[in-house]
């Protein structure tokens, strides 16, 4: 169990209420439509960040790339196994 996980599993209240602030202020106003093409781009763009970082370990910039996104989904993996059920659920 990474570090990552175990502080994410003990933290993730605050995490949750920074969600609901910033999705207040930056999508506060969209319509359901712009949020869920946002979601689309926002998918795409991590599925090509991992398929690089995959396909090219011997390079330094995706290597460093794929140690960021271990350490992301770390994150998402620890708040999503300690989030309550009426908390959003990441990736």
């Amino acid at each position: 169990m990474s570090v990552t996980f175990l502080f994410l599993s003990l933290d993730d209240r605050h995490i949750y209420d920074h969600y609901k602030n910033l999705a207040a202020f930056f999508l506060g106003d969209k319509s359901a439509s712009t949020v869920t093409k946002l979601e689309s781009f926002m998918a795409e763009q991590q599925a090509f960040m991992q398929k690089m970082a995959d396909g090219n370990k011997n390079d330094p910039f995706w290597r460093n790339v794929g140690l960021v996104l271990d350490q992301y989904m770390g994150l998402t993996e620890g708040y999503n196994y300690a989030a309550s059920d009426h908390m959003v659920s990441f990736c």
